[in-house]
């Protein structure tokens, strides 16, 4: 299972498993061969060691431009995942023995305004295994004074989850590095020395790729000035602005005139919009992914925006533009309308590469359901180069039997367990219950879900563990709300009568 943070990993010891870049800035110099000195006395696991505070200031600081560092650990990665927040991960081990390349980091690169805007969004862990001295705050709270901000056993927490997750085989991580993780924790990005610190452009891109949702509000604050000049414009002018805003390379310009779209109630301008972003790129699916499903979800709603938005799916995104031209062909209730949305997507589909086109129309197969699909599939979605989560779910909307992947397959083995958990559908019980006793936690979880839709309550511990967990949870929660009738929260006595096997015939 992929926690927050699990107990094992307070054990591990810091600096023996740290190695400084040790250079001045801007290029950075192979790191140091020898072990960091082991500080002084170990972290304590329940709070840092004992810091005489510092008398309250007269004033309060500033307000700090820089990153905002978070100020509980297991609380923090708990809200990236509630929130569909990206993390960004510093580990600046060395800062405190001086070591150049952390220590610019830290005082310039971290605490500059671009950085700060740029993870306004993020959940920003720094990771450092030392207890320094601590600010007082007017509210009574401590703050660390090395880094302005958070506290020293948020990034003590910090550096013990990333020497368990993100450490090499030796047990030993580089200092400086950065690691960029989705709201689910899967790593996105990673990086040694001080060139691996994601620019404020990067952090933007990420932002739109990894959370749309927020990129879409926080557009209105990092992009203010823009969107005010684009919503000025006469409705002349608008398209070639909106395209010229998107041919700069702003990372975050899909997503403000996606957003500058829900603003806009003339049917002139959102349609300038929509044509804008038809030709912005694949970069752009990310941004137009969730309006594009509003689109769809409802068809009747706006009938004559919905061919913009499946022109721009499909052009940026060929699969998913066949998904959504699909979806809404299902959703519409008129044949006539149904008929007239397949003829107009499939003119776009028809200058696609023959590769893309093979990919739409195998995807637009198995959402409608057509058994013929069936066979088709794995061939298809080989030289489509999908992963096997994709397969499988293509294949269940087929309505095709899935049979269970190779044992060795552990990614595979999780999502054939979760999707035919998800999907209501009958496994072998017996391959099942060989992966509930695998080693990896996941999969575990994901087999003992997918027995307990199946009726049989083995690994029910296993689900009670994991139904709090911030990652695992949401995914075992939705599958049990059917049998629930509803998500229960996070609480495991609150899926009590979900979780416990009935009694037997005759038993009291």
């Amino acid at each position: 299972m992929r926690r927050a943070l699990l107990p094992a990993l307070l054990l591990f010891a810091f600096a023996p498993s740290m190695r400084a870049d040790d250079a001045p800035p801007p290029a950075p110099a192979p790191p140091n061969s020898t072990p960091a000195p082991t500080p002084p006395g170990p972290p304590s696991l329940v709070a840092p060691s004992p810091v005489p505070p510092s008398a309250p200031k007269a004033a309060p600081p500033p307000q700090r431009a820089g990153i905002r560092w978070e100020r509980e650990f297991d609380v923090a990665l708990r809200r990236a995942v509630t929130e569909g927040r990206p993390v960004l991960v510093a580990v600046n081990a060395l800062v405190d023995e001086g070591e150049t390349g952390n220590a610019y980091l830290a005082r310039e690169t971290y605490a500059s305004k671009e950085m700060g805007a740029a993870t306004r969004a993020f959940v920003n862990f720094v990771a450092n295994p030392t207890a320094h001295a601590v600010d007082r705050e007017p509210d009574g709270s401590e703050t660390c004074r090395r880094y302005g901000t958070g506290t020293c056993l948020c990034h003590q927490d910090a550096m013990r989850w990333v020497l368990g997750h993100l450490a090499g085989s030796d047990g030993a991580i580089i200092s400086p590095y950065h690691a960029v993780l989705d709201p689910d924790g899967a790593v996105v990005y990673r990086g040694e020395f001080m060139q691996s610190c994601p620019t404020p452009e990067m952090l933007e891109r990420f932002l739109v790729e990894l959370s749309p949702s927020l990129a879409l509000r926080d557009v209105w604050t990092s992009r203010e000035a823009k969107l005010e000049s684009l919503a000025k414009l006469e409705s002349v002018a608008l398209e070639r602005a909106a395209t010229s805003w998107l041919e700069s390379n702003d990372p975050m310009a899909a997503a403000g005139l996606v957003a500058l779209h829900g603003q806009e109630s003339d049917p002139d301008r959102r349609g300038k919009l929509r044509f804008a972003l038809a030709r912005a790129g694949p970069t752009a699916l990310s941004a137009i992914e969730d309006a594009v499903d509003a689109a769809t979800t409802t068809p009747e709603t706006d009938p004559d925006g919905l061919p913009g938005w499946l022109d721009a799916a499909i052009r940026i995104d060929p699969s998913f533009g066949a998904l959504s031209t699909a979806r809404a062909v299902m959703r519409s209730k008129a044949g006539e309308r149904r008929e007239r949305l397949w003829q107009h997507a499939w003119k776009s589909f028809q200058h696609q590469p023959d590769d893309a086109l093979q990919a739409v129309t195998i995807e637009v197969k198995a959402l409608l359901g057509q058994e013929s699909v069936r066979e088709e599939l794995p061939a298809l979605a080989q030289a489509a180069g999908w992963s096997p989560a994709r397969l499988l779910r293509a294949e269940l909307r087929s309505g095709a039997e899935i049979k269970a992947p190779r044992a060795g397959d552990r990614d595979a083995m999780r999502s054939w367990l979760y999707e035919s958990a998800r999907n209501g559908r009958s496994i072998d019980v017996s391959i099942a219950g060989k992966a509930l006793a695998r080693p990896e936690e996941e999969v575990r979880v994901a087999a003992a879900l997918a027995l307990r839709v199946a009726g049989d309550f083995r690994g029910v511990e296993i689900l009670r563990a994991a139904i709090g967990d911030p990652v695992e949870g949401p995914e075992v929660r939705a599958a049990l709300a059917k049998l629930a009738g509803g998500d229960r929260g996070e609480d495991p006595e609150a899926w009590a009568d979900v979780l416990t096997a009935p009694a037997k015939e005759g038993v009291k």
